[in-house]
């Protein structure tokens, strides 16, 4: 049975322009796996971190195809050898990565590369 685990509580603001909110951020557990719905603000990323680090989870440890290629952690971690560590386990154990900063990611017969074809963006300007 799954268990679902709040990392972040979700809040509700009000004022005279809409009611902005921060959306919970849930940890979902079952058979050993673990699944992150992050629907949460930017702003609130050290929390986050805080929260799952508490729980023994690395976030963003897989941001896009290139590291989970590589086998190394993007950027300038705090401890490259931890950092370096988590992409390895996730690499080990997914069929599929959802990263944060990128397109799906399968696990084929030839290593990992993107779940789907890319969607070209569009951008409009108002007139």
């Amino acid at each position: 049975m799954p268990t679902v685990t709040p990392i972040l509580a979700g809040h509700l603001l009000t004022s005279d322009q809409g009611n902005p909110a921060f959306c919970s951020v849930l940890l979902v557990e079952s058979d050993g796996r673990r699944a992150l719905f992050d629907t949460g603000h930017a702003g609130r990323r050290r929390h986050l971190l805080k929260g799952l680090a508490a729980r023994g989870v690395a976030a963003d440890a897989v941001p896009t195809l290139r590291v989970l290629r590589d086998r190394r952690a993007s950027g300038r971690p705090y401890d490259r050898e931890q950092a370096d560590a988590s992409v390895e386990r996730v690499a080990a154990v997914a069929d599929v990565v959802y990263p944060g900063h990128d397109r799906a990611i399968r696990l084929g017969a030839d290593g990992f590369d993107y779940a789907e074809a890319a969607v070209p963006l569009t951008f409009r300007v108002p007139l």
